[in-house]
């Protein structure tokens, strides 16, 4: 009889388990843990959409003013161009329009103010831009420096720029309109270069000159699709003129005693101290020489033997240092490069660095293709038209009067030397 009430009670209590009734309770836990998340998703999705389209709106307004600060940026450049108006902001000098005093709303959508201020280098311009929405007054800023020397770039200035031999430029960048190809050189990793589209070889591994390991590719110096400036556009009637008033000049020239050769002309076992224009029209030759001044050659010029005359204490650029490792200060360690005085030195034409005999002082314009056949040493500036080349080991040194005392018939194009975008203001 036991037994029968045991079974029974067992069925009893199983059928509790299988009745889907005593479920209820599970079920209203699940269906309150989805109200839940329910009631806290839902306002956050809509929140997001209902601010979606500010946040969209608020972007588009930023964007649009970013453009109008770039308008603005662009009709600055386009001033920049116009004849004298880089000399007056140069000088810092306000100029009507581009002082922050005139609202332009000639581009849909807003405003813009252009300010023009002295840039921090030598021969650059600083451009401050301001884009304004019309509609949100959301304002973007933008800053960019330009750079417009008188005369050259840097030391060695080509359309193409192509050695094999030990090729070194000291205190200087050099830049070429298309390519530099160093094949041959071990002295590639200095100075800086500028190119318009590549550089061969890239110098990748290995120390630096005095400066350690080479741990961001800025350090090496190299600027491939730089926007290199055209060759000057020099005012050949005013140097051609000039060396025809030239008395005492080596023998050759027309008329007689002058320094304007209207035949080949061969530089050669001399030392002239003398500072004068020399103009040749159909190439030239320095050869175991000494010359000094301005040497304009139509045609090519070809440097063979040695150097002539005595040392030459060349004034050491205030920014020389800048070519043996970029965005560092100059620090009061001497000796880190040729001529390295530490950051006391004036950098005002009073200290100079003994280069030794040099084959000339001054300022080169070549129309046709300039090679170098042995170690001449050049103190000044060239500016070739044609093909720079050469198997010696020559060695320039930059002279910053010999590029910026250049005649010319216009000033150089301004190129850009570096943009950011600034803290909005519309006061500028």
């Amino acid at each position: 009889m036991g037994c029968k009430k045991n079974l029974v009670l067992n069925l009893i209590l199983k059928a509790k388990r299988l009745n889907p009734y005593n479920c209820r309770g599970q079920v209203v836990v699940i269906m309150l843990i989805i109200a839940m998340i329910i009631g806290i998703v839902i306002p956050g999705l809509i929140y997001l959409t209902q601010h979606e389209a500010k946040w969209t709106v608020k972007e588009v307004k930023s964007t649009r003013a970013f453009h109008l600060a770039e308008a603005g940026l662009d009709r600055g450049v386009f001033k920049l161009n116009e004849s004298d108006v880089w000399d007056t902001a140069y000088a810092g000098t306000a100029i009507s329009g581009y002082n922050g005093d005139i609202e332009y709303s000639d581009v849909e959508g807003g405003y813009y103010k252009i300010k023009f201020s002295t840039g921090s280098g030598d021969y650059e311009v600083t451009i401050t831009a301001s884009g304004k929405d019309k509609t949100t007054d959301e304002i973007r800023t933008i800053q960019a420096v330009y750079y417009s020397p008188p005369g050259a770039i840097g030391a060695l200035n080509a359309p193409v720029i192509t050695t094999t031999g030990h090729v070194r430029v000291h205190w200087g960048p050099i830049a070429s309109l298309t390519n530099i190809e160093l094949s041959g050189s071990t002295d590639v990793k200095y100075p800086r270069k500028y190119a318009r589209t590549y550089i061969d070889p890239r110098y990748t591994s290995g120390p630096l000159p005095k400066f350690g390991s080479l741990t961001d590719e800025e350090l090496a110096e190299w600027h491939c699709g730089y926007d290199v400036p055209d060759i000057p556009s020099v005012d050949f009637d005013y140097y051609q003129k000039k060396s025809t008033t030239v008395t005492g000049a080596p023998a050759g020239g027309s008329p007689a005693g002058s320094s304007y050769y209207t035949a080949y002309k061969q530089f050669k076992n001399l030392n002239e101290t003398t500072e004068r224009v020399y103009y040749c029209e159909n190439g030239a030759q320095i050869q175991n020489s000494h010359l000094r001044g301005t040497l304009i050659v139509k045609g090519n010029l070809d440097f063979q033997g040695n150097d002539g005359g005595s040392s030459i204490n060349a004034v050491i650029p205030a920014n020389a240092w800048k070519e043996y490792q970029e965005y560092v200060t100059d620090t009061s360690a001497t000796e880190q490069y040729p001529g390295d005085l530490g950051e006391q030195y004036s950098g005002d034409g009073t200290d100079t660095y003994d280069i030794g005999k040099v084959s000339f002082k001054g300022y080169i314009h070549v129309t046709g293709n300039v090679s170098f056949g042995s170690n001449n040493q050049i103190n000044g500036v060239i500016i070739c038209e044609g093909n720079a080349s050469g198997n010696g080991t020559p060695t320039i040194w930059y002279d910053v009067n010999a590029s910026t005392n250049i005649v010319v018939t216009s000033t150089n194009k301004p190129t850009r030397q570096s943009w950011k975008e600034l803290s909005p203001r519309w006061d500028l």
